[in-house]
């Protein structure tokens, strides 16, 4: 399901806000829905205040839902406790923290890529300025013709195929989503927002008074295309194996780095706390490690670009001041 996570955190933020002020769930659910743009979630979010008019459990109403199962996990363990609302607000800060994470992503994944498809169009029009040259003026002038001219272009052909390689490459990295989790884990920026996200998710878990086992279960199987997901199911062998300390099952670890193993060891017993503190962390990292990737890709792309289109315009140059030569010697 395709939901918008600052909208999400906002739907969590105003039902906890009217169950702690005594509205039924039912009416809350159904009132806040009313006000929701039309979508995947408002579908959800009316599909679920149906079943529990019609009598049906929270639990069981919400598992048939198309929710993330970290909320499902979290939202029936907060009626079993007694405290739903209070889950809601830990949801909503949760969700609304990978909603900011998430909005510096997506600009560091279009922006450059924005640059690249103009260039692409730049070159193009270079391109099609070449070929009117060659039809205009090189019927007159057969000295153009042959080995020249094929590497002429070859010259002007190449940086196109160039540009489209890489864009060609971008959107099958965005689209596939092996290569978007691979990426995901191991590109600056999208790394540290991955790891600040799988440690909120384990400090709500264990709050909320899974094992962590049961946790560590949750996360690997949303992360199973990916390699943290891979990494996940060593350590639950290695746990099941009779290694019950973090800092053993986790020792040796290629996808999460010493430091991030370090702060969550230093929960000691209670590992949510440590997990929470590894989430601020990290959180703080992945903002500031997108922010410098921002303000620098741009320019980058923008400097990358112009290379290859000033190589591009060298032939075309080239040719022109070929043309006038040959116009001289008549």
């Amino acid at each position: 399901m395709q939901m918008k996570l600052d909208e999400f955190a906002f739907l969590n933020q105003q039902l906890a806000g009217m169950l702690r002020a005594g509205i039924p769930l039912e009416g809350s659910l159904r009132e806040l829905s009313a006000t929701m743009r039309r979508g995947d979630l408002r579908t959800e979010i009316e599909a679920l205040e149906r079943e529990l008019s019609a009598g049906v459990p929270l639990a069981e109403a919400v598992e048939k839902r198309q929710l993330p199962d970290l909320y499902k996990r979290l939202t029936q363990a907060g009626v079993n406790g007694g405290d739903l609302p209070g889950v809601l607000i830990l949801l909503a800060d949760y969700y609304n923290k990978l909603a900011g994470i998430a909005a510096r992503l997506r600009g560091l994944s279009v922006y450059p890529f924005i640059v690249l498809v103009a260039a692409i169009g730049v070159s193009c029009l270079v391109i099609g300025i070449y070929h009117t040259l060659l039809n205009t003026v090189f019927d007159e002038f057969p000295t153009f013709t042959g080995a020249s001219l094929t590497l002429n272009n070859l010259a002007i052909w190449l940086p196109g195929f160039v540009l489209a390689g890489f864009a060609a490459l971008w959107m099958l990295v965005l689209f596939t989503p092996r290569l978007r989790n691979w990426a995901r884990w191991r590109i600056p920026g999208f790394r540290e927002a991955s790891l600040a996200q799988t440690a909120g998710a384990a400090a709500l878990l264990l709050r909320s008074g899974a094992t962590l086992q049961g946790a560590l279960s949750l996360l690997q199987n949303a992360e199973r295309s990916s390699p943290a997901g891979r990494e996940m199911a060593r350590w639950l062998d290695l746990h099941q194996q009779g290694m019950a300390n973090w800092s053993s099952f986790t020792a040796e670890s290629k996808v999460f780095p010493s430091l991030f193993r370090w702060i969550v060891a230093q929960g000691g017993d209670d590992l949510s706390a440590g997990f929470h503190r590894a989430s601020e962390i990290y959180q703080a990292r992945a903002t500031a490690r997108i922010d410098v990737l921002l303000y620098a890709a741009l320019p980058i792309a923008v400097l990358f670009v112009a290379g290859v289109i000033v190589g591009q315009m060298y032939p075309v140059v080239k040719t022109l001041i070929g043309v006038l030569d040959s116009l001289g010697a008549l």
